[in-house]
């Protein structure tokens, strides 16, 4: 039979274990909300900038500029808008858009707008918003033409 002592290491033992692993659980859980909050505060600033700038009556160049910095440099949601090509559709978008003496067309607008619908349907499907999400992504890209 087990004596008292050997009883009292075993229970530290275990306290120890116990310790440990719920250390470990709690920074995991920590590091997941983190990344989620910084994921949300990206999506958040890129979505805010591109609807300020599609729902102008003048866009600048210094806009549309800011729009391609917000997208390159998103660090937790990078891999999601690479994904979705949306840097180098806004690119295309720019390009096709605004004329060589740096005039923007009035198709900036309906484009820039079904740019913008389709990110914010790719942001809620990132959060997993709602039970449809992914069909309305899906639906979205498919009505969508390539630029």
């Amino acid at each position: 039979m087990l004596a008292l002592r050997d009883w009292l290491a075993i229970i530290g033992i275990s306290s120890l274990i116990a310790t440990v692993v719920s250390h470990w659980l709690s920074q995991s859980r920590e590091h997941q909300r983190w990344c989620f909050e910084n994921r949300r505060v990206e999506w958040r600033e890129l979505i805010d900038h591109l609807y300020k700038v599609t729902h102008q009556d003048s866009v600048s160049l210094e806009e549309l500029h800011e729009g391609t910095r917000l997208l390159g440099t998103r660090i937790f949601i990078r891999m999601t808008l690479h994904r979705h090509k949306f840097p180098a559709r806004w690119m295309g978008l720019i390009r096709e858009t605004v004329t060589s003496d740096g005039t923007i067309q009035m198709l900036f607008t309906s484009r820039s707008a079904e740019f913008l619908s389709e990110l914010t349907c790719v942001a809620e499907a990132d959060f997993d918003i709602g039970p449809k999400t992914m069909e309305k992504v899906l639906l979205t890209l498919r009505s969508i033409p390539s630029w």
